[in-house]
Parts: C-alpha cells; sequence; structure tokens
C-alpha cells in the first residue's frame, strides 16, 4: 500500500509540475521584460552593451532610412515629371519648326522647279549639270516632260546618261540607288 501511495503521490507531483512547466511556457514574456533583464545583466560599456544598443535601435534607424529613401525617390520623381514636362514643350517646339521647314521645302521646290521650266533648257541644262546629280534627277521629274526632255538634250551625253539613270532608278520600286 506504501508502495501504491508513493506512486500516486509521484504521478500528482509529476502531473503538477508537468502544468505549471506548460504554463510558464505558454506565457511568453514581453520583449521589453526581457530588454530590462538583459540590460540588468550587462556591464556598463561592454561589447553585450553595444550589441543590445544596436539591436534596440535596428528598426527605428531601418523605418527611417527607407522614410529618407521615399523622400529623396518622391523628389526625384518630381523633378523627372518637370523634365518630362519641359521635353514635351520643346518636342511639341521642334515639331512645330519641322512641319515649317517642310512646309517651305515645298513651296521652294515648286518655286525652283518654276524657275527652271521659265529658263531656256541650254541654261538650265548647264546649271543642273553642275548639281548634284540625285538633285537634279528629282528637279527634272517634277518637270513636264517635254521641258525635262529638252534640258537632258543640252546636257553634256555623260551627265544626261547619269541623270536619267536616276531618274529611272527612282521611279522603279525596285531598284534603290544611294548617291
Amino acid at each position: 500500500m506504501l508502495r501504491a501511495n508513493t506512486s500516486l503521490f509521484m504521478a500528482t507531483a509529476a502531473l503538477a509540475l508537468g502544468l505549471s512547466f506548460a504554463a510558464t511556457a505558454e506565457e511568453k514574456p514581453s520583449v521589453q521584460t526581457m530588454q530590462k533583464s538583459l540590460v540588468s545583466n550587462v556591464a556598463p560599456g561592454s561589447d553585450k552593451e553595444l550589441e543590445l544598443f544596436c539591436a534596440n535601435i535596428a528598426e527605428p534607424a531601418r523605418e527611417r532610412r527607407y522614410a529618407l529613401q521615399r523622400e529623396q525617390l518622391e523628389e526625384l520623381k518630381a523633378d523627372l515629371e518637370e523634365r518630362i514636362k519641359l521635353l514635351d514643350t520643346k518636342q511639341a517646339e521642334l515639331e512645330g519648326w519641322v512641319e515649317k521647314r517642310e512646309e517651305f521645302a515645298r513651296m521652294a521646290s515648286s518655286a525652283v522647279v518654276d524657275v527652271y521650266a521659265n529658263m531656256p533648257p541650254d541654261s538650265a541644262a548647264e546649271r543642273l549639270a553642275n548639281m548634284d546629280g540625285g538633285l537634279s534627277a528629282a528637279l527634272l521629274m517634277k518637270l513636264k516632260s517635254r521641258t525635262a526632255a529638252a534640258i537632258l538634250s543640252e546636257m553634256e551625253p555623260r551627265k544626261a546618261s547619269m541623270v536619267t539613270s536616276i531618274m529611272a532608278a527612282s521611279s522603279d520600286k525596285t531598284t534603290a540607288v544611294r548617291q
């Protein structure tokens, strides 16, 4: 009977111990409690104190660093948006100038064609012979065929042949001529 009582007593004690251990395992101490207990055990000026200090300020330092980076990104974004607006303005201005230039080129082109159309064929041939072959061919292609033929007949044969080749190649879509 003594043996049964002892076994019962041991089992009750083990159960009580197990429950008390389980209760303390479930109760987790707070971070502040742990820090206080750690700090109270650390000598001032020791490496451990420095480690604790760094551990304590790591999260606020990280958040401040993120906040600073966020501010810098916002400033860069604003600067970038301002530059984009400036570039859009410059692009619109440039497109306006290109349009004016193209319009002038169309007008000048037709004006130059009119000048050569009204010029005597021998004078026109002399001037076109001194120009780049591509430009001469472009001007002759804009003239009426009778006027262009008269000018080509007045040109020296070698230059007339080259200009005619350029004209033929430019009207043929499959041939690419580089002058």
